[in-house]
């Protein structure tokens, strides 16, 4: 459940990306504009993951992630409007609802798996963020094959919302510690970041994964772009490029969670993740 609803939301967020080459230019923006709409979306995603807490402590996590769920269908439905304000209603849903997906997935697992084998069922959970990417670079430009791009996120919304009925069964399993009578305070939206900060290896492990997040979004946001017109690719073969990248995410990130659980390893693990970034990004500037 956690996996295939973090690549719904994943799926959302990629959409502006690949779509961009064929849409900017009816929205009146350059292409290469797409990081701004990119930073919309994380800057949402932050919002609600920092709220997230109290939604979760209130109604439970399986219904958070119905919400989050339902943010995306309304999220794609509305930019099939074709105007520019309405890609940035798709972005701060999107956002929203992949920004509540991380807490939530992680109370549940939390609960649900063995603690020798947390690191491995995180890191398959976490293979969602690639698979969504995956879906949407070879989704969309076959879908695109056929009808126009406003068609292709309506029906990407519509068939979003039957993701409801895989998730709403696990309410009953999930969604038994709820607290009816909590509040849902703004002021709350700062306990997160004190308690990382109060804390110096959290905070240097907060800092690593924000850069490694960013090389991981500079590649989602910009390499479709950088294939199609910089390199003179057609959007089929550059989806395909994309997808491959995607499912090397989606095949590794479990083998890198087997060997952290299994060696013990992950600060070593992460510094050579580190090293292997560096490296390709210097292979991707001599395309």
């Amino acid at each position: 459940m956690t996996l295939l609803v973090q690549a719904l939301t994943a799926m959302a967020m990629l959409v502006p990306t690949v779509l961009a080459p064929v849409a900017a230019a009816e929205l009146g923006v350059p292409a290469a504009r797409i990081g701004v709409l990119v930073a919309f979306t994380y800057f949402s995603a932050i919002v609600s993951g920092l709220i997230c807490d109290g939604l979760i402590a209130r109604f439970g996590p399986v219904r958070v992630f119905e919400c989050a769920v339902l943010l995306v269908a309304v999220g794609l439905a509305s930019a099939s409007g074709g105007h520019i304000a309405l890609a940035f209603v798709l972005a701060a849903l999107a956002g929203a609802a992949h920004g509540l997906v991380n807490p939530a997935s992680s109370t549940v697992l939390l609960a649900a798996s063995p603690p020798r084998y947390r690191s491995l069922i995180f890191s398959v959970k976490q293979t969602g963020v690639p698979l969504g990417a995956a879906v949407a670079s070879v989704l969309i430009p076959a879908l695109l094959q056929t009808m126009h791009w406003r068609q292709v996120v309506l029906v990407l919304g519509v068939a979003s919302i039957s993701m409801l009925a895989m998730v709403m069964p696990f309410r009953r399993f999930y969604d038994t510690d709820r607290n009816p009578r909590r509040k849902i305070r703004l002021t709350g939206i700062g306990r997160p970041i004190a308690a990382v900060t109060s804390h110096p290896e959290l905070f240097r492990l907060a800092m690593i994964s924000a850069v490694y997040s960013a090389v991981q979004m500079s590649l989602f946001t910009y390499l479709m772009l950088f294939l199609i017109v910089d390199l003179g690719y057609t959007l089929i073969v550059a989806g395909l490029v994309f997808s491959v990248a995607q499912g090397a995410g989606v095949l590794s990130r479990p083998v890198w969670g087997v060997v952290a659980d299994r060696f013990e390893a992950s600060r070593q693990l992460l510094g050579g993740l580190g090293i292997g970034m560096g490296l390709c990004g210097v292979a991707a500037a001599l395309f």
